[in-house]
């Protein structure tokens, strides 16, 4: 792993924030769940696909590796409040050799060195018409 996870314990919660983008660009699907507590709630395209621990957590992120690809993450602005980090962002990459590009809005809750909650505001319907019109 990049990021040695030990030394992220005491970390800040934008430095835990920053390591999860890292490792998501590297599409490092150990790396973004040991992130996660193992009571963590990842809201995927919220208030929709609400996946609950690291194993639901992991199960997700398998299939999403198996065809994602070239992942870079452009941070347009991010807040952090006590345990709350805020990004606005666009992801971009390839989905099965397509090209996408979709805007988000990310909000995570950070404890003890990792997140607890990940609520991700994304229109999942754009981004599958959006790589589908790319074939």
């Amino acid at each position: 792993m990049a990021e040695d996870l030990n030394d992220l314990k005491t970390a800040d919660p934008a430095s835990i924030v920053a390591a999860f983008v890292h490792a998501w660009e590297r599409n490092d699907t150990e790396e973004i769940v040991e992130l996660f507590s193992e009571d963590a709630v990842w809201y995927d395209g919220y208030p929709a696909n609400k996946f609950e621990t690291r194993a639901e957590i992991r199960a997700q992120l398998d299939r999403y590796s198996r065809h994602l690809s070239d992942i870079s993450i452009e941070v347009l602005h991010q807040a952090t409040e006590g345990d709350v980090v805020f990004q606005e962002r666009v992801d971009h990459g390839l989905r099965d050799g397509k090209p996408f590009s979709v805007a988000a809005v990310c909000v995570f809750r950070v404890r003890d060195g990792k997140i607890t909650e990940n609520r991700d505001y994304w229109n999942p319907g754009a981004y599958r018409r959006k790589t589908d019109q790319t074939s």
